[in-house]
Order: C-alpha cells, then sequence, then structure tokens
C-alpha cells in the first residue's frame, strides 16, 4: 500500500460532518479534511486508503506510534477564522480576553480560550514538551494581561509585574497555576531564568511607554517580547545546534515587525500607542495624527513598504541561520514563521489596509501551512 501517514484526529467514526457527541474535540469539517489529504498526496504522494475510517487521517482516538506529536483536530477547527491580536510575540486574541492574573485558570484553560496562531502551531510537538510550550505560552498571556489590564492603574500594575519578576529570579512559587508551572521550565531546559524576566520587562514598558524613536530603541522592545520568546521556545523544542539562537532570534524580530504592521490601526486607535518608530514617520513625511485618525495615503503606503522590507529581511535571515540538524524539532516555529510571513504578503498585496480592516489567513489556508510541513518533517523534506 506504501505509506500511510497517521494523525491523530478525534473525528466521528460515521462520517465527516457528523456530531461527535463523545468527545470534546469538534468533528472534522469536510473542507479541512480534504485539503488535508491533497497537501499529503501532493507532498510525499501518499496512498490512502478506500474506507475512510481507517485512511491515513485515523478516525479513531488510540493513535498509532508513527503519530507525528497529538495534533487534534480541534488546532484546525478552533480558529474560526479569528486570528489572534499578536501584539507580542506569543499573540493575543482580544476578543478572548481572560480575567487577568486568575490564579484559577490553568495553562491549558487559557491556551483553549486564547485561541491563537502559537496554540496552532502547537499541535504538531510531542506531548511532553506541548504541555510545557503550553505552560509558557499562558505564563506570556498572564504577564500580558497584567499589563493590559484596563481595571487596575499603571502603579497598581506595575507593581504585580515586579512581584512576578522576582518570584521568577528568586524561584519561588506564589501559588499562582500558572507562575508555578512556569518556574520549572529553566531547570528543566537549562536556560536562564533572566529570560523570563525579560519578557516581564517587555510587556511591562507597555504600561507607560507610547512611543519609539529609533528603531534601535523598537528592537530592543522586539528582543524582549519576541526573541526572547524565540529562545525559549528552542530550548523547549529542543535544539542541537547553537546557531539555533540566530534563528529563533531574527525570526523573532520577524514576527513582531508583522504583528506591528498588521496592528498599526488597532494600537493607535484603542491605545494610543505607535510603535512605528518616529524617525520612520519624519523620513516618509507621515502625521501621527494620520495614523491616529486611520489616514491612508501614498506617503503611508511607501512607509509600510520600507517596514515591509525590514521585516522580510528578518524572515530571510532566520531561514539562513537555521542548521539543517534543527530543522525537524523547529516545524511548530517554522509553521508561525509560514503563518505570519503568509500575513506580510498579504499586508502588501492588499497595500496595507491596516485601518479598514484585520489582516489574517483562514482556517483552511492555515491547516495547509500546519499539514504541509508536518509531512515534510515526517518524511525527511525539511
Amino acid at each position: 500500500m506504501g505509506n500511510v501517514l497517521h494523525f491523530r484526529f478525534e473525528i466521528p467514526r460515521s462520517g465527516v460532518g457528523a456530531t461527535n457527541a463523545g468527545s470534546p474535540y469538534p468533528a472534522l469539517r469536510p473542507a479541512v479534511y480534504n485539503a488535508l489529504v491533497l497537501a499529503a498526496r501532493r507532498q510525499v504522494g501518499l496512498q490512502l486508503h478506500s474506507n475512510w475510517v481507517t485512511c491515513c487521517l485515523e478516525a479513531c482516538p488510540a493513535a498509532h506510534s508513527s503519530c507525528i506529536g497529538t495534533c487534534y483536530v480541534s488546532w484546525l477547527a478552533m480558529t474560526n477564522g479569528s486570528l489572534c491580536h499578536a501584539r507580542h510575540g506569543f499573540n493575543r486574541n482580544p476578543s478572548a480576553d481572560l480575567p487577568s492574573m486568575s490564579s484559577e485558570l490553568s495553562s491549558a484553560q487559557i491556551v483553549r480560550q486564547a485561541k491563537s496562531n502559537l496554540a496552532f502551531a502547537l499541535g504538531c510537538l510531542p506531548p511532553e514538551r506541548k504541555r510545557d510550550m503550553v505552560t509558557f505560552y499562558a505564563f506570556c498571556r498572564v504577564v500580558d494581561d497584567i499589563a493590559d489590564d484596563p481595571a487596575r492603574g499603571e502603579e497598581e500594575k506595575e507593581t504585580e509585574l515586579l512581584h512576578w519578576r522576582k518570584c521568577v529570579l528568586d524561584n519561588t512559587p506564589p501559588g499562582h497555576a500558572v507562575l508555578d508551572e512556569a518556574l520549572v521550565l529553566p531547570g528543566k531546559y537549562g536556560f536562564p531564568r533572566a529570560w523570563l524576566a525579560e519578557i516581564i520587562d517587555g510587556v511591562g514598558s507597555d504600561i507607560t511607554k507610547l512611543r519609539y524613536e529609533t528603531f534601535e530603541e523598537l528592537l530592543g522592545y522586539c528582543y524582549k517580547v519576541a526573541s526572547v520568546v524565540g529562545l525559549v521556545s528552542i530550548e523547549i523544542f529542543g535544539h542541537e545546534k547553537p546557531e539555533t539562537r540566530d534563528y529563533a532570534l531574527n525570526l523573532g524580530y520577524a514576527l513582531q515587525l508583522t504583528n506591528i504592521m498588521r496592528d498599526v490601526g488597532q494600537d493607535a486607535r484603542e491605545t494610543g500607542r505607535i510603535y512605528i518608530p518616529q524617525e520612520d514617520l519624519r523620513q516618509f513625511h507621515v502625521l501621527e495624527s494620520d495614523l491616529l485618525s486611520g489616514v491612508t495615503s501614498e506617503r503611508f503606503v511607501n512607509m509600510m513598504d520600507f517596514q515591509y522590507r525590514r521585516a522580510r529581511n528578518y524572515y530571510q535571515a532566520a531561514q539562513k541561520a537555521l542548521p539543517p540538524e534543527d530543522r525537524k524539532s523547529m516545524v511548530a516555529s517554522q509553521i508561525m514563521a509560514a503563518i505570519y510571513s503568509r500575513i506580510l504578503e498579504k499586508l502588501k498585496r492588499e497595500r496595507y489596509q491596516v485601518f479598514s480592516k484585520r489582516c489574517r489567513l483562514n482556517s483552511l489556508h492555515k491547516a495547509w501551512i500546519l499539514i504541509t510541513h508536518m509531512v515534510r518533517a515526517k518524511f525527511g523534506r525539511y
């Protein structure tokens, strides 16, 4: 029969569109199922069983030993076209804000409610690494919620973040469900506790800082909220070569610059915050008032083209820095890179309509990206 690729999907035996009453996961949409099969065929020329219940997309809850991680279909179906806010490297969905600082929510609950692109990409990881990435993602989400909590004043938010920072550096569990779990990660994977503290510092700067004068200053912010997130992530993913850290740094910059471009209108409208450097506004003769009021002009488009080239260069630098030995273990980050680089290209193609709509990929497109990268990893096509 040839190679058969097995995935761990919870879908009903009675058909693609049936209701799976006994499972916490939604049924696989016909369009997504067809896309997965087509992607698999194109990537490795798989021969599929005629009986769909036992075909390459395994239709029973018990996964085969050849499964690639624990990729439940919920990661495909849950997004419903609603992408994350993604202002930081760990991505946020403003419509899914959680009760800030709640110690009652587990890491898994936070990730399920967030519906982010990072959570989507984590579906391809082995179970233990996935659990630890869920913990790390939840840590990032909660500290970001502290910084963005509208119910608290600046001083109160800064005090709370300082408390978290001290707990991280002193390795003192405070009895918070998420932070207690996150404190285990540095010792388990051998990365500095200071990295978690830098993430806290990065999100904390959003409490009072609304402008960035130079690109170098902006890069310092991007390093803390995105590149450090990447450095922690590759340790949890598992890597062999030190050069992979350069990959993480550059990809973090690329993702964050893409986020900034996509959210220019939302950040200016909702928070009065402008991340695009002031020196760039002056260079292209774009006024702050244009961004705050949502004015699209030829000058604005030229400035965004400039931002596009910067971000694209970082994507290219990241791919160039990734050693072949670590490509397979970086499949989750490669999925993120593929999603956000496509968002970047779509922004350019649509001439940066960031004041009138949110640039997003639909669920089918993301499903295609996921299956393509997983198949490549499985069969050594990276």
